[in-house]
């Protein structure tokens, strides 16, 4: 009995090195990588931008739904943000090109 679990122990033992050594197609050439830094560009961040930041998932890492879910609320935050900095400045410009067109006298009497 003593035998046949050494035997089967050197079986598992050696299938394992072969498995190591590449022996069954074995480990891709190059390595993965994972990399944990966001990937953001050194340009303005969009809400885009951060939607599409992935982080290192670990063994005993963050929730991926909670941190996803504060992702996608701040993309909108920012978009939200965006829209309404860019029609504000429209109507600055707008209300700025107004005044320059109005009469002078008009302008007098305000």
């Amino acid at each position: 009995m003593v035998w046949l679990i050494v035997i089967v122990a050197v079986a598992v033992l050696g299938a394992g090195a072969m498995v190591a050594g590449g022996a069954f197609g074995g480990m891709p050439d190059e390595p993965e990588r994972d990399d944990f830094r966001p990937a953001l560009p050194p340009t303005r961040i969009t809400g885009d931008d951060l939607r599409d930041v992935r982080f290192q998932v670990q063994l005993r890492g963050y929730d991926m739904t909670r941190v996803d879910e504060l992702l996608e609320r701040l993309g909108r935050e920012l978009d939200q943000r965006d829209d309404e900095l860019t029609e504000l400045r429209r109507l600055a410009q707008d209300g700025g090109a107004s005044e320059r067109s109005a009469p002078a006298e008009a302008r007098d009497t305000e």
